[in-house]
């Protein structure tokens, strides 16, 4: 089986400050990578620089591969129909409709100045469905809830229908319900359609329950990457998160340190 994505000897700064060096791993249709670090760690630095939207500092050996093509050598209108990217921020300009924006999902696979067919719409429907929006279809994007915003920002992503989902923080402004059903429904469409997913998540519980695959971004600039079942342990959270953490059964909790106590 092909990768999807090979990231080799990746190194990732912001305002000349390395946020991690030479990262190395590979992604392969069907899984779910969950990307968990602190605050600053560079998860969004680095599903930006995945997606193209930045540029890395790597050997002249290294670098991002997409199905053995380096990343940069893609046009971007290719690029697009393999790696879709959701943000964590939006800012709306125009007065659109959900349906209107929800379409633009569609713009790699159109040919120029031309209009959507009946199964580019069939597609958008579909998403809108899917994120339990449909019934809000020609509403204004700007009378949006932020719960609401957020699930029409991965139905417009699910019409682009890349090979790759790369989710920045996709359970923010959603509630336990919204949370757990849009995580299931990215799960099982790598699971059933045989594309990939990388999402960064503060959950640690959610990213047990619904990724594979793990990538665990350290402040010293160090990483961890593998299969969830042996990435995932109270020793490795703790060292990620600089505080104690078990696990009680299936869940990771925090432990409450004396201070911490006395505080409360």
């Amino acid at each position: 089986m092909n990768a999807i994505l090979q990231a080799e000897n990746l190194t990732l700064s912001i305002a000349e400050k390395i946020l991690c060096y030479q990262l190395n791993f590979t992604i392969f249709p069907g899984q779910t990578w969950g990307i968990l670090g602190p605050n600053g760690c560079g998860k969004t630095t680095l599903l930006h620089t995945l997606a193209g939207l930045r540029k890395s500092i790597h050997k002249s050996t290294g670098g991002i591969k997409l199905f053995t093509k380096k990343l940069d050598t893609i046009p971007k209108r290719e690029l697009a129909k393999i790696v879709g990217i959701s943000l964590q921020e939006t800012h709306d300009v125009f007065p659109q409709t959900v349906f209107e924006l929800c379409s633009l999902g569609r713009y790699p696979h159109l040919n120029f100045f031309s209009y959507e067919s009946d199964t580019d719409n069939k597609i958008i429907l579909q998403a809108l469905t899917d994120m339990e929006l449909i019934q809000l279809r020609d509403q204004k994007i700007q009378t949006l809830s932020g719960g609401e915003r957020r699930r029409l920002t991965l139905a417009t992503l699910l019409t682009q229908m890349p090979q790759l989902y790369l989710l920045d923080e996709p359970t923010n402004h959603l509630d336990i319900y919204y949370q757990i059903k849009i995580l299931r429904h990215f799960r099982n469409l790598a699971q059933s359609k045989s594309i990939s997913v990388m999402m960064s998540l503060h959950d640690i519980n959610l990213a047990a329950q619904f990724c594979d695959h793990i990538l665990m971004i350290f402040k010293d600039g160090d990483f961890l990457a593998g299969p969830a079942s042996t990435i995932l342990n109270p020793a490795h959270l703790t060292r990620l998160y600089q505080y104690p953490i078990a696990k009680i059964d299936q869940y990771f909790v925090h432990i409450p340190t004396f201070e911490s106590r006395m505080n409360s």
